[in-house]
C-alpha cells in the first residue's frame, strides 16, 4: 500500500487529464461519488472523501520517501500492458511521471485478445487498465467486484482485503436499510481511495453522432462504469 501510494503521488492528475482528454481532471475512480449522488471526482473531492494526500501530486520528494519505506530507495521495474492503441500518449505520460521517482516503466501495447486473457486469468504483468467484465448492471455488481471468490474478473485488480470485504458484505446485506447502505459505500469509497489500489483513470467528454431521423429518444448517464491503472505492488 506504501508503494501504491508513492505510485499515485508521483502524477501530476491534471496535467494526466489535460494530456489524454484536454480537460480538468474529474476522474474514474473504482467507487465513484456518483453512485450517491456526488459526481464530483475531482482532486480536491477525491482527497476529501479519503481524507488523504494521495493524489494531490506530484510531490517527487514525499513519493520517493514512500518508495523508500516500501523497500525500494533505487526504485525498480515494471512493466504496463494494455490494448489499445489510443492509449499511447498518456501511458507514456505515466511513465515519465514515475521514472521522477526512479520507476522505470516499460509499456507494452498487445493485441486485444492477448490483454483480455491476460486481464481476465490475472496473468498481467505489474500492472494493467483494468474494468468490469462482464459488466455489472447495478451498484450491488460493481461493489462485488472487489470481494475476492466473485466469479470471472468481477474482482477488478484480484484484490483481497478483509477489511474491505467486510464493509462490501455488510452493505449486500443492508439492502432493507439504505441510509446505511449509502453510509457502507462512502465507507468503503474512502478506504479503497486512502489503499490506492488504483489509479484513477481521467475522463472526458463523449461525442455520439446521431441520425437527424432519430426521435424520442433520451440519453443515460452510467455512473456504475469503473476503469483503473491496477498497481500490483506492495
Amino acid at each position: 500500500v506504501v508503494g501504491h501510494r508513492a505510485m499515485s503521488l508521483a502524477i501530476d492528475y491534471e496535467l494526466f487529464s489535460q494530456v489524454a482528454y484536454e480537460v480538468p481532471f474529474n476522474g474514474n475512480t473504482a467507487i465513484n461519488g456518483g453512485w450517491y449522488g456526488e459526481a464530483d471526482n475531482t482532486i480536491a473531492k477525491i482527497s476529501k472523501d479519503c481524507g488523504c494526500p494521495w493524489y494531490q501530486g506530484a510531490d517527487i520528494k514525499r513519493a520517493k520517501a514512500l518508495l523508500a519505506e516500501a523497500g525500494y530507495p533505487n526504485g525498480f521495474a515494471a512493466v504496463m500492458e494494455y490494448g489499445y492503441a489510443n492509449q499511447t500518449p498518456w501511458r507514456e505520460l505515466l511513465a515519465s511521471f514515475w521514472k521522477e521517482i526512479g520507476v522505470t516503466v516499460q509499456i507494452k501495447l498487445l493485441d486485444y485478445t492477448v490483454y483480455r486473457a491476460n486481464l481476465d486469468k490475472g496473468t498481467w504483468t505489474d500492472m494493467t487498465w483494468s474494468f468490469i467484465f462482464p459488466y455489472a448492471s447495478s451498484m450491488y455488481g460493481t461493489m462485488s467486484q472487489y470481494v475476492p471468490g466473485r466469479g470471472g474478473n468481477s474482482n477488478s485488480g484480484w484484490i483481497n482485503d478483509p477489511k474491505l470485504t467486510a464493509l462490501i458484505t455488510e452493505f449486500d446485506a443492508s439492502y432493507k436499510n439504505h441510509a446505511r447502505q449509502l453510509e457502507l459505500v462512502k465507507q468503503a469509497r474512502a478506504y479503497y481511495l486512502d489503499q490506492v489500489y488504483n489509479i484513477p483513470d481521467a475522463r472526458g467528454t463523449t461525442f455520439t453522432v446521431f441520425t437527424p431521423r432519430l426521435r424520442n429518444w433520451q440519453p443515460s448517464t452510467n455512473l456504475l462504469l469503473s476503469s483503473s491503472q491496477q498497481l500490483n505492488i506492495t
